[in-house]
């Protein structure tokens, strides 16, 4: 991840919860790949459910594509996060 986008997991628990952030003023859209172990996941299940993005396995990694709206957060939960 970066200073932009942000990965929240919970010890033993699958899945997470990513924080990305717009700081400019525009709205952007963004695309994310992400190492299925980092969320304890597998490219070999189905997707988990994931609000809030449009998400699918692409080579073995979580790929997440998503609108920001100007200067704001958006939040992104990943499968089971309590």
């Amino acid at each position: 991840m970066d200073e932009l986008n942000h990965l929240h997991v919970l010890p033993n628990e699958p899945g997470g919860v990513l924080v990305a952030f717009n700081l400019s003023e525009q709205p952007a859209e963004r695309q994310l790949l992400i190492d299925p172990a980092e969320l304890r996941l597998s490219a070999q299940q189905p997707l988990p459910a994931i609000s809030n993005a449009q998400a699918q396995w692409h080579d073995g990694r979580l790929e997440l594509r998503f609108p920001l709206p100007p200067r704001s957060p958006v939040v992104i939960e990943i499968g089971s996060t309590r």
